[in-house]
């Protein structure tokens, strides 16, 4: 979903933290007669907390929410336990300037919430880290940014909605590409700078590597202790 031109993209206030929709952003709900997510689309033009959000099914709706949407099979449901996936790969058309821009990049951090009534308030699955980068070679194609984790940060979690705090935990775990995340982005020209968002599951990450290259050359690197 990320990849899409309309793309999904809840934001948070610089400094203040403050939750916002915007427009195009997409649930997914089950209803009385499926429990697969359908979706439904935020009317308006987003910019507050809470929102209006419109679809066409069958069936009340009613069980649960999840966000972001994606008609890809990204999340499913099975007696209450969630099964959730963070995708291992995003590709950007334009970097973002300033912190969670509202018609920017993906800051999607991963929801979902009981619905009563025909409303739904969402609590969070996960968290997103934020990368302001700076001297980037401007007016460059074809650039890719890796963040590399000792354990699991992308692929498949499963979350039990019926605790008091449903999470996506992190997991050790032997394969390779669900300890990294890739971005694919390119530099306009005069711009150096930009910001980069990677949805990640709660618990302990361990130590995260950074690499920002183009083709073979790697242009900046950063690590960080647990």
């Amino acid at each position: 979903i990320e990849n899409n031109s309309n793309n999904s993209r809840v934001g948070f206030t610089d400094g203040t933290a403050a939750f916002f929709w915007t427009q195009g952003d997409k649930i997914g709900v089950t209803t009385s007669q499926s429990q697969t997510f359908q979706g439904m689309t935020l009317s308006g033009n987003g910019g507050e907390a809470t929102g209006t959000f419109t679809g066409y099914f069958n069936g009340d709706i009613s069980g649960y929410a999840v966000y972001p949407y994606g008609e890809s099979g990204r999340h499913s449901i099975d007696n209450h336990e969630l099964t959730y996936t963070l995708p291992n790969s995003y590709a950007y058309s334009s970097l973002d300037q300033t912190y969670a821009k509202a018609d920017g990049n993906s800051h999607n951090a991963p929801m979902w919430g009981s619905i009563s009534n025909g409303n739904v308030a969402f609590k969070h699955l996960g968290g997103v880290i934020a990368f302001s980068v700076n001297n980037l070679p401007e007016n460059t194609p074809g650039m890719q940014f890796v963040l590399t984790a000792t354990n699991k940060i992308s692929g498949t979690f499963t979350a039990d909605l019926t605790v008091a705090e449903p999470k996506l935990e992190t997991s050790t775990t032997n394969v390779d590409d669900e300890k990294k995340v890739t971005i694919q982005f390119s530099t306009a020209s005069g711009q150096t700078s930009g910001y980069f968002y990677v949805p990640v599951p709660t618990g302990l990450l361990g130590d995260l590597s950074l690499v920002i290259s183009h083709g073979e050359d790697e242009v900046a690197t950063g690590a960080w202790d647990n």
